[in-house]
């Protein structure tokens, strides 16, 4: 009986090679902090913790949302820990901008000098650079400023204040898209 080749015997001849190695594809996942700055009791007040609320229930695992009544020093060791931030305040100017307005925030050289804060409130500057000074960490950082009309107590919240969570939460999804792509 001859033996010839099969179809068998070559895939048996192909899966015996080794296969060539190849470097695995890297993903690694940036942490974002979404912080929303206000209080709910005090109608457009609350529109940074009604905006970290619904980042949250997004249920994405590498993004955190806090809720804070003012911007103080215990958010320095989150701070540290987060590659890019997200402060997200009511714009309680007297002319306020229609729009939710968008600031990138750029902090000077760390410098030698100690950072002081006065009544332990913070402006995101400040924690940033209480952040490098305790920790060498610095996020890549943002603040949404949200316009709003009114801040009583138990007030509904304004037309222009849920305007501005809309286009608060788009900014912030068009955000987490661009920067959670995976390394190549």
């Amino acid at each position: 009986m001859v033996h010839t080749p099969t179809l068998i015997d070559q895939s048996t001849r192909r899966a015996t090679q080794p296969l060539p190695w190849r470097m695995p594809r890297e993903v690694h996942q940036d942490r974002f902090l979404i912080v929303g700055c206000g209080n709910r009791l005090y109608g457009d007040a609350a529109v940074g913790p009604l905006v970290a609320t619904t980042v949250s229930s997004w249920g994405l695992s590498s993004v955190e949302s806090m809720i804070v009544e003012q911007l103080d020093p215990d958010l320095v060791f989150h701070l540290s820990k987060a590659d890019y931030v997200i402060f997200i305040e009511p714009c309680a100017e007297t002319n306020p901008a229609q729009t939710t307005q968008i600031y990138p925030i750029c902090i000077k050289s760390p410098t030698s000098e100690r950072v002081h804060v006065a009544d332990n409130r913070c402006d995101p500057e400040t924690l940033l650079l209480l952040s490098q000074q305790l920790h060498n960490s610095c996020p890549q950082s943002w603040l949404i400023k949200i316009p709003t009309e009114g801040f009583e107590t138990r007030q509904k919240l304004s037309s222009t204040a849920q305007t501005g969570i809309s286009q608060a939460l788009k900014t912030v999804a068009q955000f987490l898209r661009t920067y959670q792509q995976p390394q190549r």
